[in-house]
């Protein structure tokens, strides 16, 4: 959404896809792109624009990879900016893309958050009004197909332990077994696999210990 002092928004829409196609990270970098090609179509040229986004990521992304990007859609964001540049033919022109911290209750964030939320649920806006990059379907993000791989095998193990002979066992002495501490815990690098095997048998046997009620020893 493009902001200007006694004129109404100019404001673009894009859904990107499911997340387990695309990540956060994809989204942001989509609305950078979406915010420069409203700045370089705007017919009123200005010495000074700033975009806003809270995705640290995202503004990393686009001064790391000033020489050689690889992600298509920050290629296009340095793109843009560039033609953004040339075209306002002045060298006191300037681009900001700066870091806002989101819900802060800063002018504009709210309606942004509105905007937002119509494409998440399917908006877009015509694709000749957006940006080259955005008109055609982009590539499923690696990153997001790994998390989705990672979270349905965890998801598929976790099912085949439960309903395991072992698994059943070990749910007697520890209902939360196998939790997320427990697993980093046997996980490190840096113990054996002898130590490793040694915690899995202590854990179990210090919380069997623990649920018993205490005695007093007799004399």
């Amino acid at each position: 959404m493009l902001t200007r002092r006694g004129k109404p928004n100019r404001t673009l829409h894009f859904h990107l896809g499911s997340a387990s196609h695309y990540t956060i990270y994809d989204a942001e970098l989509a609305g950078l792109a979406m915010g420069l090609h409203l700045i370089k179509t705007e017919k009123r040229a200005c010495c000074r624009t700033m975009i806003g986004t809270d995705n640290q990521a995202a503004i990393k992304a686009v001064h790391k990879e000033l020489s050689t990007p690889t992600h298509i859609l920050a290629k296009d964001t340095l793109r843009s900016a560039k033609q953004i540049s040339k075209s306002r033919g002045n060298r006191r022109y300037i681009l900001t893309i700066r870091w806002t911290a989101g819900h802060m209750g800063l002018e504009g964030n709210e309606k942004v958050d509105e905007e937002a939320k119509k494409a998440a649920k399917g908006q877009s806006t015509t694709s000749s009004l957006l940006p080259n990059v955005l008109r055609r379907k982009l590539k499923f993000s690696t990153a997001a197909l790994k998390q989705r791989h990672n979270m349905l095998t965890k998801s598929s193990w976790k099912k085949s332990w439960d309903n395991s002979t072992r698994g059943k066992r070990d749910h007697l002495i520890d209902l939360n077994s196998p939790s997320k501490h427990f697993i980093n815990l046997i996980s490190n690098h840096q113990i054996s696999r002898q130590v490793t095997s040694l915690i899995s048998l202590l854990k179990p046997a210090r919380i069997g210990a623990a649920e018993r009620p205490w005695k007093r020893p007799s004399v």
